[in-house]
């Protein structure tokens, strides 16, 4: 397919050499690390279609192109820009351009079927990243793809779902795939849901007689999803009501979580973030709205109501209204939930733009958000001793939704840095880039073993639809909806003032939506002298009859549409600064590692011990190290609870915490050994642990255990996987847990647990917990299971392609050593009434 986009360049470049055109020249001037670099275009023109060269003198990522120039056209079926400003027109058209190339006849991996091809029409996820991968795809689709190529979206999105293997006769499921990730990926990583918001989009641009199938066809997909995610990782046993899995996108453990969860990734696996929860909250809307489309009305009242709790769970959670900002994540250890305090930018922005933040609460997020010399990072604070990726990292389709939702909260400084940066980026660096370094603006800092971005591919897929995002949908405001469709650009004074300073109007040609081609004029007002707020609508006209800001219906649209929007100057003009500037002092998190005898702490300890008079929230004060571990051990604190340490500066960064630690008496700690347990399947090694086991009938069974107190215990196993490391694979092993008694007056009790891979099988680590009340003197069974929920991905059919761990093939791979079950009491608040 590139070879063909090529042969057409060719074919155009030639026309214009043996043909008259007009040639004209801009150049722009992008200041990186006290330097000066240029960035300049030209374009050959001939019957309105062009063809431009782009060059420049910054330093490029991996010295590509070497002679810093690319040459590109603009394609006839395709949208451009006519604006006055030669570069804005040229970067649009190099968006189109890059979303070309990335559009494959095949895709290939390393992981998957030997690296050899695998025929799809598809959208890559970049030079560097040749195949398809959930997230990616999902948010591309999102910010602009949907409308770029509405089929190619459907056949990529669709790649991204599964049944089973055939040998579970579960062959009517689907489910969205999560790619391989931490410990094994799923149910360690969850943000697969994301897969909604591309096929939300994609709904919303398939011609209209399609869309009702396209619903048919995904709608059993997601209900199986939700349903599966329900059972495994939503946390129905506590108040927080939240869903539990890794970051969204933020997936190397090391770059935007603390140090000690690096190689052991259940406390990932158990935390509750905010971009997966908001995810979840657009899957549970989307699935709600489908049913209502295809008239199953019970399951449409069914996800809204959980939508509804999931919002307020998320808002009552993990937003901190004294400094207004959601937190990243809650770390758990089944028991005791610590708000990490850190920024995430695609969370935050998704909030806003799904409403989950309300508009006062958008307003202020985006006001909060330190925002550096060239843009947002992606995370915040920064992590002084961690090579630059996530970490220290501006991600273009991150800055591209946190403009779109700086639009929704009408902040216009927040707008501007956005689209500058996006504008800044793509023209010094010939090409819509994976990252850069936050503090240098570089694709590429050289420092040491701190160097980066670790990685960083030219035309990534979801930075070029992020381009193509803020210029459609911010600038010229494009606005869909179900079959409908509106445009309400937002165009700055700044903006005005230095893009388009040579222009009174400023046009989007040939746009396609649905059937139909549209040309958007907007009317420019005169160039103002202020630099504050944004022109506003006065007047929209469509093929020559005023219209309201109202979506227009598809049926009133004819096959080609002209849009006349005249803009004017706000009648306010506010003068404020609305946006957080970070200087360098600001910039880098404290080290917890640092902490001094007599540094003041911030000590965050479970509920209902006697230091604490609330449930997990901040105790401050100059108290010295020896003083706490005092306290710790104290004789008069007879209750198990847990703690941890995290340090903040005067600009009221946060250090990472240190690792959660129990305070437990021993009589409160039951282990049950691998030699008190009967097995199906697997081998009992030494009388030390069971080895081979976890097949999908295998069995473990402990027949007696009792407790000397009644009360809540976490339950948890000690086990060992080693079917692949802790940084990719599809093998995260999940097993259910049943616990039942001879005492018909007390209920059985259940939950599942996950055990990471970890890349070896002589580590030994302690599973994710389930919570259960045990009786006094009740003799209980417990039995380790596998039943149609305790799934990886391991058991989806087009992982049986996957050829570099354990979980390929025709087999899922459950497998896990256990040697011991732990039994820890935890406190119940009801024991503490008084």
């Amino acid at each position: 397919m590139k070879i063909f986009y090529y042969i057409i360049l060719v074919c155009i470049l030639n026309t214009l050499l043996h043909n008259s055109f007009s040639e004209v020249h801009t150049s722009q001037l992008v200041t990186l690390e006290n330097k000066i670099y240029k960035a300049s275009i030209s374009v050959k023109e001939i019957d309105e279609q062009r063809v431009y060269t782009l060059k420049s003198n910054a330093p490029l990522r991996d010295n590509k192109p070497s002679d810093k120039k690319i040459i590109f056209p603009e394609y006839k079926y395709h949208a451009v820009t006519r604006t006055g400003n030669l570069l804005f027109d040229g970067l649009y058209a190099l968006a189109i351009h890059e979303a070309k190339l990335n559009s494959v006849s095949q895709i290939k991996d390393g992981a998957y079927n030997h690296g050899n091809p695998i025929l799809l029409n598809a959208f890559q996820t970049g030079e560097l990243w040749t195949y398809v991968w959930t997230r990616d795809l999902a948010y591309s689709v999102d910010l602009a793809l949907a409308q770029f190529d509405p089929q190619k979206s459907v056949e990529s999105l669709l790649f991204k779902t599964s049944n089973f293997k055939q040998y579970l006769n579960r062959k009517n499921e689907i489910q969205i795939i999560q790619d391989t990730g931490s410990g094994g990926s799923y149910p360690v990583s969850t943000d697969r849901v994301v897969w909604a918001l591309g096929a939300y989009e994609t709904l919303k641009h398939l011609p209209s007689n399609e869309q009702i199938n396209f619903l048919k066809t995904i709608y059993p997909i997601l209900k199986a999803t939700i349903e599966q995610d329900r059972i495994l990782v939503f946390d129905n046993a506590s108040a927080w009501g939240l869903y539990s899995g890794e970051q969204s996108f933020l997936d190397w453990r090391e770059q935007s979580y603390p140090s000690w969860t690096k190689d052991n990734v259940v406390p990932i696996a158990m935390s509750k973030t905010l971009s997966v929860n908001v995810a979840q909250y657009a899957i549970l809307n989307f699935a709600a709205f489908s049913a209502e489309k295809l008239n199953i009305p019970v399951e449409a009242e069914k996800y809204k109501t959980w939508a509804i709790k999931l919002k307020d769970s998320i808002n009552r959670c993990l937003y901190n209204e004294d400094l207004d900002y959601y937190y990243a994540y809650i770390l758990s250890n089944g028991v005791f939930d610590l708000p990490v305090h850190r920024f995430d930018l695609l969370g935050s922005s998704l909030a806003i733009l799904l409403d989950i933040a309300d508009k006062e609460m958008g307003k202020k997020i985006i006001t909060n958000y330190p925002i550096g010399k060239y843009g947002p990072s992606v995370t915040w604070p920064i992590e002084e001793n961690i090579p630059i990726y996530h970490n220290q990292g501006i991600w273009p389709f991150v800055t591209a939704y946190w403009t779109k939702a700086s639009k929704k909260v009408n902040n216009y400084e927040a707008v501007n840095i956005g689209i500058k940066s996006m504008f800044d980026f793509a023209s010094i660096n010939l090409s819509n880039m994976e990252n850069f370094d936050f503090i240098s603006g570089l694709p590429f800092k050289e420092n040491g073993s701190l160097s980066g971005p670790v990685v960083n591919s030219r035309r990534q897929l979801w930075s070029v639809a992020g381009y193509l995002s803020i210029i459609q949908d911010v600038i010229f405001g494009l606005d869909v909806s179900w079959n409908k469709i509106r445009f309400n650009p937002y165009i700055t004074n700044k903006i005005r003032n230095e893009f388009f300073q040579n222009t009174s109007e400023i046009s989007l040609k040939n746009f396609t939506y649905k059937n139909t081609k549209n040309d958007v004029t907007i009317c420019l007002p005169e160039v103002s002298n202020t630099r504050f707020g944004r022109l506003e609508i006065k007047k929209i006209e469509l093929n020559g009859k005023s219209i309201g800001l109202d979506y227009i219906p598809l049926d009133k649209l004819f096959t080609y549409n002209k849009w006349k929007i005249y803009l004017e100057q706000s009648s306010f003009q506010q003068n404020k600064k609305e946006i957080t500037i970070a200087d360098k002092a600001k910039w880098f998190a404290p080290k917890p590692f640092l902490i001094t005898e007599n540094q003041p702490l911030n000590i965050f300890m479970s509920s209902h011990h006697k230091l604490m008079q609330n449930d997990n929230i901040l105790y401050s004060t100059n108290i010295s190290l020896e003083y706490l571990n005092t306290l710790i051990e104290a004789d008069s604190i007879k209750y198990p609870f847990c703690w941890s340490i995290a340090v903040n500066d005067v600009h009221n960064n946060f250090s990472f915490p240190l690792p959660i630690r129990w305070k437990l008496n021993t009589s409160d700690c039951y282990e049950i050994t691998a030699d008190q347990m009967t097995n199906k399947g697997g081998q009992l090694i030494k009388n030390s642990h069971f080895q081979n086991w976890g097949a999908i009938n295998d069995e473990l069974n402990v027949k007696e255990f009792s407790v000397n107190e009644s009360g809540w215990y976490l339950v948890n196993t000690i086990f060992s996987n080693g079917n692949g490391p802790v940084n990719t694979g599809i093998s995260c092993a999940v097993k259910k847990i049943e616990i039942t008694s001879n005492d018909n007056s007390i209920a059985d009790q259940h939950g599942y647990i996950f055990m990471p891979q970890s890349g070896r099988w002589d580590r030994w680590d302690t599973s994710s917990p389930i919570k259960v009340f045990l009786k006094k003197d009740v003799i209980y069974q417990f039995n380790i299971k596998e039943d149609n929920f305790s799934i990886n991905m391991s058991y989806l059919q087009q992982n049986s392609q996957y050829t570099s761990w354990p979980g390929g093939g025709d087999r899922a791979c459950n497998y896990v050593n256990i040697s011991k079950i732990i039994v820890r009491k935890v406190i119940d608040e009801c024991e503490f009434d008084d």
